[in-house]
């Protein structure tokens, strides 16, 4: 009778099961582990799907997607993770909830792209996600105000969530910016009131918590102090979401 072999360790499939696999990923490892085939196909398929999912990316998002996970695994414990367009990519924001903070955002980035990048980030999940997004939705190339560009965006924003869910313990989505009034002639200032009109409807309960970070008083202000020179961008927005932080991180609880 041959002896009967040991399994490897559980340490030794660690390091040989791919990085980055699907959801779900320590429970496929230990499946693997156990000696269960088909899973491990799954698994393996699952992470091909991946890199492949990765090198679609443009070049930028690429290199943007590469230095996020470069500094993820400088985070030890708990973080906030940032996520959305140029608005959180220009955000200089090193805490947040009392956490480090990862900061995601990619410049012109649309609510698919955000998809993307959280999708194929080997990142572990943060304890909350702040996403701010909806303003390239409202470049004037994208036909913000067609008849069917509400359905679109909310279509894409259910799946950027779905994503964000998957990673995150809890989503908070901002208020999309306003625009400076006659101070961004290529987006479109009523499609960003009907888009954040979107997120305030999708942001009600166990999907996510909306918070309103431009009141009333703010929004169209013509206060040069409020925006950049490019009547997009807001400036000193860390001061905003400082203002709005007891709001925001009673979702990470």
């Amino acid at each position: 009778m041959h002896a009967r072999l040991p399994l490897p360790s559980w340490r030794a499939w660690s390091q040989i099961v791919p990085r980055g696999l699907p959801p779900y990923n320590r429970t496929t490892k230990m499946l693997i582990a156990l000696g269960i085939p088909g899973l491990a196909a799954v698994a393996v398929a699952g992470a091909l799907f991946m890199t492949a999912k990765r090198e679609a990316l443009d070049g930028y998002t690429l290199v943007r997607l590469r230095t996020i996970e470069a500094q993820a695994e400088q985070i030890e414990g708990d973080y906030i993770l940032l996520a959305g367009d140029s608005h959180t990519e220009r955000l200089y924001l090193p805490t947040l909830c009392g956490l480090p903070t990862l900061n995601a955002g990619l410049s012109g980035a649309t609510l698919d792209d955000v998809s993307s990048v959280i999708a194929a980030a080997k990142i572990r999940p943060p304890k909350l996600t702040l996403l701010t997004i909806g303003t390239n939705e409202a470049n004037l190339k994208r036909r913000p105000d067609a008849y069917d560009a509400v359905i679109r965006f909310r279509r894409n924003l259910d799946n950027l969530l779905s994503v964000l869910r998957w990673r995150s313990r809890r989503v908070v989505v901002s208020q999309i910016p306003p625009l400076q009034e006659g101070g961004a002639a290529a987006f479109s200032s009523s499609a960003i009131a009907a888009f954040d009109a979107v997120i305030g409807n999708t942001c009600t309960g166990e999907t996510c918590a909306r918070v309103a970070l431009f009141p009333p008083a703010d929004a169209g202000s013509e206060d040069g102090a409020l925006y950049a020179m490019d009547g997009i961008h807001i400036n000193r927005l860390a001061d905003r979401i400082n203002v709005h932080a007891r709001e925001i991180c009673s979702n990470s609880n």
